[in-house]
């Protein structure tokens, strides 16, 4: 939705951090704000998506991750992708 993100105020010299990109909604819009972006996206086929989405639309400030985020360093965590959501187990 137009206006979604709006609340956010973002200034150009914010770098955001966008933890589960999928395939760059909220990336995109917020580029066009933000100093940088970190587009953190863990699944391998919405990543592919999201990089061609932020090329698409030649967004120089956003750094694509294809990362899972986790609340413990070094854990190898496992990721089921199971169409209408995922989920993520150790």
């Amino acid at each position: 939705m137009a206006g979604e993100w709006d609340f956010l105020k973002v200034k150009k010299e914010d770098i955001v951090l966008d933890a589960g990109a999928f395939i760059g909604d909220f990336t995109l819009k917020i580029a066009r704000k933000a100093k940088e972006v970190v587009a953190v996206e863990p699944l391998p086929w919405a990543f592919q998506l999201l990089k061609k989405n932020v090329e698409m639309n030649e967004l120089k400030n956003v750094v694509p991750v294809n990362k899972a985020l986790y609340d413990v360093e070094g854990v190898k965590v496992k990721i089921s992708d199971e169409g209408t959501g995922s989920k993520i187990g150790n």
